[in-house]
């Protein structure tokens, strides 16, 4: 009995209820801190979450930045590709610029610097020999009578081409003459010149055809007198 007396004293249970108040006070305490804790971490975990958020929109803008930029490389690469193709092609234009004989227009004739002849619009004259060339005959220069420089009743064809056409192929009559893949835009080629298809016939009427590689044709009658050197050409 002397052990269980205290209970009944007051202070005990004064000291008691203060120390279950104080006990709750101090958990109370801790269970504030934990909340704030809590609410502290959620709004960490929101602002967390804002900023993944912004981060995938500006990866989905840079992502399709990347695409925009490839899409224009490549279309750049394009257009390098076909610079390079039109720079190739300028050069081959200027090579054969380059290789054309020099020359010298008048008004009424054209002068070769490094050829020995004068092309006038009716004739060709050459400078080192004793002949002029006329459209329907080829004279001596010291002579009187006619001269035949391809045979007495034949003549010279010389076929060529304007057009952007290639492995042009000439036939005369039905017989093969040759083929040619030289363009002669600017300047009709002579009688002869390199780069065209040249055949002595006849004199008289002929049926001339043509066909390149894409199977474009042209079909055409010449007349061709006897010493003349007939230049004829397909656009």
């Amino acid at each position: 009995m002397a052990n269980s007396s205290f209970l009944v004293k007051p202070w005990f249970w004064i000291f008691f209820i203060v120390t279950v108040i104080v006990s709750l006070y101090f958990y109370g305490l801790h269970i504030l801190g934990d909340r704030t804790v809590l609410a502290q971490t959620k709004k960490e975990l929101e602002i967390a979450n804002q900023n993944l958020q912004r981060y995938l929109i500006e990866n989905r803008t840079q992502l399709k930045q990347i695409s925009e930029q490839r899409s224009e490389l490549e279309q750049l690469s394009n257009t390098v590709t076909q610079n390079k193709k039109h720079i190739i092609q300028l050069g081959d234009s200027i090579t054969k610029l380059i290789n054309r004989p020099p020359e010298i227009r008048y008004q009424d004739k054209i002068v070769y610097k490094d050829r020995p002849v004068v092309e006038y619009q009716d004739r060709i004259v050459y400078k080192d020999r004793p002949v002029v060339e006329y459209q329907d005959r080829i004279v001596y220069k010291d002579k009187s009578e006619t001269y035949h420089p391809y045979g007495k009743g034949y003549g010279k064809i010389t076929l060529f081409k304007s057009c952007n056409c290639y492995n042009l192929k000439f036939w005369i009559d039905g017989n093969y003459a040759g083929q040619t893949n030289e363009i002669f835009n600017s300047i009709k080629p002579y009688c002869g010149q390199n780069g065209t298809v040249s055949k002595i016939i006849l004199s008289g009427k002929h049926r001339v055809q043509g066909k390149d590689q894409e199977n474009h044709y042209w079909d055409f009658y010449i007349t061709l007198s006897e010493d003349q050197c007939l230049v004829m050409g397909v656009k």
